[in-house]
């Protein structure tokens, strides 16, 4: 599928978005109302909830006619054919804890097809972003070392003991 007309301007607007999110977040309060969502480990806080509704809140001004699926439960249909993914904190469980691995991530599916990602960390001061052919590091582009066998790789996970499951 080709890349829509205006990834440039899609991507500028996930990196804002992203990057303000961040801000918010790190406005952390000092306690969190923590809920379970399926189960124990499975959490979400108001923090979560409101960095989601900031993220819909900017998108849907932003591009009205667009669909959003949000980890928090945001759902809505897109008129455009295009559809944000929102994970407005991956990694609720180390942002509880003040583990500084975690952070904003928002995809753009263009009918269906993913088309653009950011991931933002604020506490690291990194951002992310791929559009399938390149992916930039603070606006720097990088790309992955190659390993011919799994042993050569580096796999980092928030849970040694199940690491397909997060």
């Amino acid at each position: 599928m080709d890349a829509p007309k205006d990834l440039k301007q899609l991507q500028d607007l996930a990196v804002e978005i992203a990057r303000n999110a961040g801000s918010l977040l790190m406005q952390r309060p000092a306690k969190l109302d923590v809920s379970t969502k399926t189960s124990d480990i499975d959490v979400v806080t108001q923090m979560d909830r409101a960095s989601e509704r900031f993220i819909v809140d900017a998108i849907l001004k932003a591009r009205p006619d667009d669909g959003i699926i949000g980890e928090e439960g945001a759902e809505r249909p897109s008129k455009s054919g295009y559809t944000w993914v929102i994970d407005p904190i991956d990694g609720t469980a180390n942002f509880m804890r003040g583990v500084p691995v975690w952070g904003t991530l928002i995809a753009l599916l263009h009918r269906g097809q993913p088309v653009l990602g950011a991931i933002h960390q604020p506490l690291l001061g990194q951002l992310l972003v791929g559009d399938g052919t390149t992916t930039t590091l603070n606006d720097r582009p990088v790309r992955c070392r190659p390993a011919r066998r799994l042993e050569d790789s580096t796999v980092l996970t928030s849970d040694p003991f199940n690491p397909g499951k997060h």
